[in-house]
């Protein structure tokens, strides 16, 4: 077991089994657990620790075969993405990656890029091209010194004219909350050009363009007079060419999916995807918190990676966000939960006298005898059933009198006890 103990308190022991899967890249060691969501890098002041701690791993086995792709895709690229997401807190992460990119021989470093490129996040990481001491600088006054801008009120849909732009605010591919603004193109409102956010310049680049060094910008401002919002754009005109808008494919919208609480300690919380309007059919999605998004399992059998992320509208709306490619697997019966009507259950006060934190379901229409729940998190939890280690959960669900509890397909262990109204207080 190699374990690796930090300096600072406030951070935990780390551990790894010499069975995971390690690859040593320059000064950095990247560690594949049996779980993604256990993956971790170490970095070395230089290369020679790095290797000496690899080689002390590998003395009495064979070196792992993990290839560039796989590294990028498992590691690279969910620490790529949280650097983009809020480049300022992750300065530190962001400075060792650059740097430990740039020292790369020529063909490493080449296919790394070349991956950013794909994802479309190479200009964002990159603002300024390959140069260290430039991405790493506040440009404001190169900002500054670009060309004249020209501003346009931005319009929320489709219908506009004149000056205005019609324009959206969206997650990106890598699921980036705001990471793209979309400006459609004047003549086919089917047509767009993408910006993508530059957190180190606090503006929107169209990437596209600068696949061709070619800097397009966009800035949103919002009048302090009454609140409308315009967009600042630069005077130069795209060279790139308007791209088929596919943003509203990959929506899933709040009623063609649900979100379900995790039955027990080792099951992840699930989203049910339903094909179609009559929820017969549906898609299982397990949460990875490391990756903040739902991944299916049974496509990722089948060597696909499909995955979605979930985001709320301004209005307060959930939905779905599909990352990457479609479902290779077939889809399952969907089973309805468990529901408990208003009549079969009470909520009371827990000991420290907070309301309905506490909930009592009865187990027959007799209601002379219940199982006992604590409220843990979102839901409820049987108590005697988590005593013996299993998670038996209800989730209370509806508004005011229309009140009804959902439960999870686990069955109590637990045996029901007696009634005791005088023993709870609501």
């Amino acid at each position: 077991m190699l374990f690796v103990e930090p300096m600072n308190e406030e951070f935990k022991l780390i551990s790894a089994m010499f069975k995971w899967k390690f690859c040593a890249q320059k000064n950095i060691l990247f560690v594949f657990a049996e779980n993604d969501f256990q993956d971790f890098v170490l970095v070395f002041n230089n290369e020679i620790k790095c290797k000496k701690v690899y080689d002390l791993i590998h003395q009495k086995r064979e070196n792992d075969a993990i290839t560039n792709g796989e590294l990028y895709q498992g590691i690279l690229s969910p620490m790529l993405n949280q650097i983009i997401e809020n480049k300022l807190s992750n300065a530190v992460i962001s400075e060792l990656l650059l740097k430990w990119i740039y020292a790369l021989n020529g063909q490493n470093k080449e296919e790394y890029i070349q991956m950013m490129k794909d994802a479309n996040i190479y200009s964002i990481i990159f603002p300024n091209g390959e140069n260290v001491r430039e991405n790493h600088m506040n440009d404001e006054t190169n900002i500054q010194r670009q060309r004249k801008r020209k501003f346009s009120k931005i319009e929320a849909s489709g219908n506009c004219d004149g000056e205005s732009l019609c324009s959206d605010k969206r997650t990106c591919r890598n699921g980036i909350p705001e990471g793209t603004l979309v400006i459609f193109d004047s003549k086919d409102k089917s047509m767009i050009y993408e910006y993508f956010y530059s957190t180190s310049h606090e503006i929107f680049v169209c990437s596209n363009c600068g696949k061709k060094n070619r800097h397009i910008t966009a800035k949103i401002h919002v009048d302090e007079k009454n609140g409308e919002k315009f967009i600042e754009l630069s005077k130069n005109e795209h060279i790139c060419e308007p791209k088929k808008d596919e943003f509203p494919a990959r929506i899933i919208n709040h009623s063609n999916f649900m979100i379900v609480d995790r039955e027990n300690e080792t099951n992840p919380a699930k989203a049910i995807v339903f094909t179609s309007k009559e929820k017969e059919l549906c898609y299982e999605l397990h949460y990875f918190s490391s990756r903040n998004l739902f991944e299916c399992f049974e496509c990722k059998k089948l060597k696909k990676c499909v995955s979605v992320k979930l985001y709320t509208k301004e209005n307060g709306e959930k939905y779905l966000l599909k990352l990457k490619n479609d479902h290779i697997c077939e889809p399952k019966k969907y089973e309805k939960a468990k529901i408990v009507p208003k009549s079969m259950f009470e909520l009371y006060q827990n000991r420290k006298g907070a309301a309905n934190k506490k909930l009592v379901v009865f187990s027959s229409e007799k209601k002379d005898l219940i199982y006992e729940y604590s409220s843990n998190a979102n839901s409820y939890r049987c108590l005697e059933c988590t005593r013996l280690n299993k998670y038996v959960a209800a989730k209370l669900m509806g508004e005011f009198d229309e009140k009804y509890l959902e439960l999870s397909k686990t069955e109590h262990i637990c045996k029901p006890k007696k009634y005791n109204p005088k023993n709870f207080k609501k």
